[in-house]
């Protein structure tokens, strides 16, 4: 699973919230620095345009998601 492989790459470095609709996202989106919504396959994610709107990163594949790409895209506003 890619979202297992990327946690397992940082370790303890990075706190995530896993999250399959339990959360209220508008109290959920201030405590978020990087979205990762790493499907194989879906539509244009509301979460994602709603993450533009909150200015907040994010990873979106519509398919085959990369390990690499989502590491580098974590790394890049980790440093930024």
């Amino acid at each position: 699973d890619v979202f297992q492989e990327v946690k397992k790459h940082y370790g303890k470095e990075i706190n995530f919230i896993w999250s399959w609709g339990q959360f209220n996202m508008v109290d959920t989106f201030p405590y978020i620095d990087f979205y990762l919504r790493c499907n194989r396959h879906d539509g244009d994610a509301r979460l994602v345009r709603e993450c533009q709107i909150q200015e907040i990163p994010y990873y979106w594949s519509w398919e085959d998601p990369s390990v690499e790409e989502i590491i580098k895209k974590i790394d890049y506003v980790r440093n930024n």
